[in-house]
This record gives structure tokens, sequence and C-alpha cells, in this order.
């Protein structure tokens, strides 16, 4: 019988998709695991996992890893997983707009385009999957990520109308709801001393880290619930996981869109500096 194949981005050590790979090449599949360097992935080489040099930014990499893949396939895949993705923790006020884009290359259009190529190798499978990592993010106005933010919520989008796309094909796509999950994309951050932030910012820099270091689930466990649902015949068409997400989805369903914007400003310093501000104003 013929082991099921399953593409993964992402694949650096200490990442999701690296999380994905181990647990997906447990079970039995054929794993090619990519990320922007080989020496990132040595760990899963040793497993006996297939590693593939790819940057999902740049057009020609993709292009040839399909031709490489679909000659040691013969022509097919049956998973592909667009877990790539990059984080850049700012407000508006303090962007880099070079870093907007690089995000944007890496989180939403590597990932668009890695289906638009792969999609042949996918239709030529008898039981082809997408499975996009999008996150909770998408659907909150968590502060100085709206970059993040954005770009998680396009891939959302634009994973629900693949998924009515394919559904002739019986090609299936789900888009997994990442909360806090353990992982090296969260790294510290000191805000810009130009910042109008700077008031808040040990609040801001103490959130960050203490929320995904103390209420983060291990990767590992995020790896098994995501691997068991994209094997499924019929899987859900999003997936909620990490923590928080009950408490997302519960007022993302029930609750007006403000009650995001009253807990996430208390939560990151935005109520405290609009206090602090206030004060100044009456002071002067």
């Amino acid at each position: 019988m013929t082991r099921h194949t399953i593409l993964i981005t992402g694949c650096t050590t200490g990442g999701l998709g690296y999380a994905l790979a181990k647990e997906n090449h447990k079970r039995g599949l054929r794993v090619f695991a990519c990320s922007r360097t080989l020496e990132s992935m040595e760990p899963l080489a040793k497993l006996g996992i297939e590693t593939f040099v790819l940057d999902v930014a740049n057009s020609q990499n993709i292009k040839d890893l399909k031709t490489t893949i679909a000659e040691k396939t013969g022509g097919s895949l049956d998973i592909l997983v667009n877990s790539a993705g990059l984080a850049y923790p700012y407000s508006v006020f303090d962007l880099d707009m070079a870093r907007v884009r690089q995000l944007y290359d890496v989180n939403f259009f590597g990932a668009l385009e890695m289906v638009h190529v792969f999609l042949p190798l996918l239709l030529a499978s008898n039981d082809a999957c997408v499975a996009q990592i999008s996150s909770l993010a998408a659907l909150m106005p968590v502060p100085f990520n709206a970059v993040y933010n954005s770009s998680k919520a396009a891939l959302l989008s634009f994973g629900d109308t693949l998924r009515v796309e394919m559904s002739p094909f019986k090609v299936k796509v789900i888009t997994i709801l990442t909360g806090n999950v353990q992982s090296n994309i969260m790294k510290p951050v000191t805000l810009p001393e130009t910042s109008i932030y700077q008031p808040v910012k040990e609040i801001y820099q103490k959130k960050r880290i203490d929320e995904f270091q103390d209420k983060a689930i291990p990767a590992d466990v995020f790896a098994r619930a995501v691997t068991a649902e994209i094997l499924k015949p019929n899987p859900k068409h999003h997936l909620w996981i990490g923590a928080n997400w009950l408490t997302v989805w519960f007022i993302s369903m029930f609750l007006p869109r403000s009650t995001f914007d009253f807990i996430l400003s208390r939560m990151y310093g935005i109520t405290e500096l609009a206090k602090r501000l206030a004060r100044g104003k009456k002071a002067a």
C-alpha cells in the first residue's frame, strides 16, 4: 500500500511545522519537510524525514520544489500544510513597511502561491487535503499585531474560498485557528524609543511573554490534534485549538465585536495609556 504523502512548510526546529513533520512521520506518512535552510531541519533529517530548502517568498523556489516532488511521487501529492509564518509585533505607528511586505510574502502570498503551484499534484491524488495554519488573531484586534492579525485573517478567508472552489474536485480544505502554542515564533520585543506607546511598554512586553510562556499548549499536543483532523475522511472546515480558543470562539459567536476591544485594551496597556494621557491633559 502506497503511503500518504504530505508536504509541510515552515519546518524549522522549534516551530509548528517541525512538530507536524515529526507527528506525521510517526504515523507512517511520507513527509516532505521544508524550511529556508537544511541546517534548521537536521533533527528531522536524522529521523529519516526528507527535507528540502524552500523560501515560500521565492516563486522560483516553489516551482522547483513542485518539479522535485512530482518526480519523487509520480506526479501527485496527498496533503499540503502551509505552516510557514512570521510575526511582527509592532503598532501601526511603529511599522517598517519593508518588514510588513516581508511578513505578507511569507504568511499570505507564500501560502497562496504554494496552493496555486501544487494544485495539479493535489488534484492527481485520490485523497487530497490542504491545511492552512491560521490563528485566533485573525478574529481579534490584538494590539501591536495589526500586520500579523490581518495576514492570518487573509489566510482564513482564502482557505474558506478555496474550500468552496475545490469541493467539486474532492480536495478537502481545513483552516487551523491556532491559539497560543509553544513555538519559536515568540521572541522578546522592545518598543522603539520613538514609539507613542513607550509609557506602557512594560505592560505590553510582560503580557506578550507571559501569555505565551504560561498559557501556551505544547507543540506536540497541537501536532497530534491537527494531524488527526487532517487525516479524517471529512475533516472540520475550521479546527479551533490552542490556549484560549474556547473563549475566542464564544465571543466571536455570541457577543458584540466590541467585547474584544474592551478585553484586549486592558490586557495590552491601551486602557492604561488612555488614562495616563487624560491625566496629563488635566495637569496641563
